[in-house]
């Protein structure tokens, strides 16, 4: 009984590392999600700035790709991770 328990949970540990968790979405065409979410799905290649040129396809992304990197520390991106998108400023 306890070793099924520990496999679940392991289980549950590499589906939320790999985005196989019950929050991630795989039919979706991209990673944006509505404007009320505010939030962007880590899909499989994206970058920070791949994200961010998403986001804003006209203007400057630095400063865009400078406030994503903060949201995430640095760390590196997993698909099925999901980013909340900072507001300008």
């Amino acid at each position: 009984m306890l070793f099924a328990f520990l496999v679940v949970i392991a289980i549950n540990g590499a589906l939320d590392r790999i985005g196989g968790g019950p929050l991630t979405t795989t039919d979706a065409p991209s990673g944006a999600q509505s404007a009320a979410a505010q939030a962007w799905v880590v899909k499989p290649g994206d970058t920070i700035w791949s994200i961010a040129t998403s986001l804003d396809r006209h203007g400057d992304v630095r400063p865009l790709v400078d406030r994503l990197s903060k949201e995430v520390g640095g760390a590196p991106l997993y698909p099925g991770e999901t980013i909340a998108i900072p507001s300008p400023g």
